[in-house]
């Protein structure tokens, strides 16, 4: 193992998220025509529930569309700075779309990671929606479900080999769990009504992991393919003109800075 230090250059950054915002699945070598909407994940499905659910996508949400996607920061892509693992959700979206408390939660969630793969629990089932599910049709073999929203899923019993699945397909996944129970959500709902707050409608839910191909550690992920991992760590740092003391100190002692 070793570190290395280097002074990038100037649009790096801008460069490197480029090429880290991809248009095709992990591994096909091939480019994909532009969305109407961006998906933040590669998708390649191309069938006709695809392509009616990708229609409904840009018609109900606007702000996927690559001539109005923003990160977190609301920063488009062409800004050095431009984050693509977060998603600029308006203020106004869950209300004009009447969007469920539930799906408010998937949405606020998918924004802050925009470009992973969400395994979104909902009782006894690991939920994908949107363009996640495009994902778990084309890598793990799932039917889109009924209705105008692409939606697919899985029970929690299959949840070790999906999530290895996705993760060794090249995805970063992100497992959201329910961290409240019906009963836990009946009780803090007292507590707000005694202190005049607004009831809540769905139990809390929180990320409790993210796997990526790398980071498999789950002992019945790996049992069945215990090869290796390799991972690389890219830290970007500022560029610092000024010398610092303890080196200043080295050099005056003819030592040197490593």
């Amino acid at each position: 193992l070793g570190s290395w230090q280097v002074t990038p250059q100037t649009g790096a950054r801008k460069v490197l998220h480029s090429k880290l915002d991809v248009r095709t699945s992990p591994g096909t070598g091939g480019t994909a025509k532009e969305p109407q909407v961006v998906h933040g994940v590669a998708t390649r499905l191309s069938n006709e529930d695809a392509c009616r659910f990708q229609e409904n996508m840009a018609s109900n949400y606007p702000f996927l569309h690559p001539s109005r996607i923003m990160d977190a920061k609301r920063r488009r892509p062409d800004h050095p700075d431009y984050d693509p693992r977060t998603l600029y959700l308006p203020p106004n979206f869950f209300k004009e779309n009447k969007v469920s408390p539930g799906q408010q939660q998937w949405w606020e969630m998918k924004a802050a990671n925009f470009d992973s793969v969400l395994l979104f629990k909902q009782g006894k089932f690991y939920e994908m929606f949107e363009m996640d599910s495009y994902v778990g049709v084309d890598v793990l073999g799932l039917t889109f479900m009924k209705g105008e929203k692409p939606h697919a899923g899985f029970p929690e019993v299959r949840y070790h080999d999906m999530a290895e699945g996705l993760a060794r397909a090249g995805y970063r996944v992100v497992v959201v769990e329910q961290t409240e129970t019906p009963e836990g959500l009946a009780r803090r709902n007292q507590e707000l009504k005694k202190a005049g707050m607004k009831l809540a409608n769905v139990v809390n839910r929180e990320k409790v992991a993210v796997l990526s191909k790398g980071l498999l550690m789950d002992a019945e992920m790996v049992a069945a393919k215990p090869d290796p991992s390799y991972v690389i760590s890219v830290c970007e740092l500022e560029p610092c003109s000024r010398t610092s003391n303890a080196e200043q100190q080295q050099q005056q002692a003819g030592g040197h800075s490593v």
